[in-house]
């Protein structure tokens, strides 16, 4: 059995997206809701549209970080009963296509341990009306060189803080050297009970998702998983960067990078593990 588990810590109107026929209309007896925040009068609302609306749920401990969100997640599905477990960012949210066809993978004849987007979409509001995007990386090499221009002449930040600016940015853009080809991130949404097994890393703030993914790769490269990307043509997941999300707020809206280092540090060791890959990528699931 494949549940969605929808994981919230804020912005009540995204969480009143995922049941609603306007949206994904994800089945309410499908859908358990794990509310993970340190707001409490937010953790009193969604309680609330929970009992109101008959959606299992979990009020879980938080620390304000989205790793330890996700870890309770997996520790809910691990304890549970069910067999697969579909990971939803409260934020974002499901396509229609998406409920139907995560639905319908643990019927095929290769059910995956885990999958993971692949040119996933993202929305924004660009001059006052939402558009979609496809989070691709460019293809070209962006120079330390090229990111200081950016941040000193056209975003206008002084010297120092530019080029602080500008080798952070160099060196998140190195480390898309071991994901999968074009990709800056593949979002992890369906996970078996083996796969489940590996947990966030909660040091880390900002990219603990990438990690994850990095980690469950390296297990399907050794033959230890069955994972694959999941082309996003048509769309199963959508990422929505309407929201201040997790990212803006720890970097100040991109203006602190410094966080960039621990992940940097962490990808490290993975490397002295031999844990990270180049050049070498997952089978796309094409068991439609």
């Amino acid at each position: 059995m494949v549940k969605f588990y929808v994981l919230t810590s804020g912005h009540f109107t995204a969480l009143l997206r995922h049941n609603s026929p306007k949206y994904n209309n994800i089945p309410k007896e499908d859908t358990i809701i794990v509310i993970n925040s340190l707001d409490q009068d937010y953790i009193k609302k969604a309680e609330k549209y929970c009992k109101d609306v008959g959606i299992e749920y979990y009020i879980t401990e938080s620390n304000g970080t989205p790793a330890k969100g996700k870890n309770s997640v997996l520790d809910l599905f691990l304890a549970s009963d069910n067999d697969y477990c579909v990971m939803i960012d409260g934020d974002d949210f499901l396509t229609q296509h998406g409920v139907e066809y995560y639905k319908s993978v643990e019927n095929k004849k290769v059910v995956p341990d885990a999958l993971c987007l692949k040119d996933g979409l993202i929305i924004k509001t660009i001059d006052g009306k939402d558009k979609l995007f496809t989070i691709k990386k460019e293809t070209h090499y962006v120079s330390v060189e090229e990111l200081y221009r950016r941040y000193s002449l056209i975003e206008g930040i002084e010297h120092e803080q530019a080029l602080e600016l500008a080798n952070s940015m160099s060196k998140l853009v190195d480390t898309q050297k071991y994901l999968e080809l074009n990709q800056t991130f593949n979002r992890v949404t369906w996970l078996s009970k083996k796969a489940a097994q590996f947990r966030f890393d909660e040091d880390v703030v900002i990219s603990e998702d990438t990690l994850h993914f990095l980690t469950l790769k390296d297990q399907a490269i050794k033959n230890k998983l069955k994972v694959y990307t999941l082309y996003e043509n048509p769309a199963t997941y959508i990422y929505d960067n309407r929201n201040e999300s997790t990212v803006f707020k720890y970097s100040k809206n991109e203006t602190d990078l410094s966080w960039v280092h621990v992940f940097k540090n962490k990808l490290d060791i993975m490397e002295k593990e031999s844990k990270l890959h180049l050049n070498v990528y997952l089978k796309e699931y094409r068991f439609i």
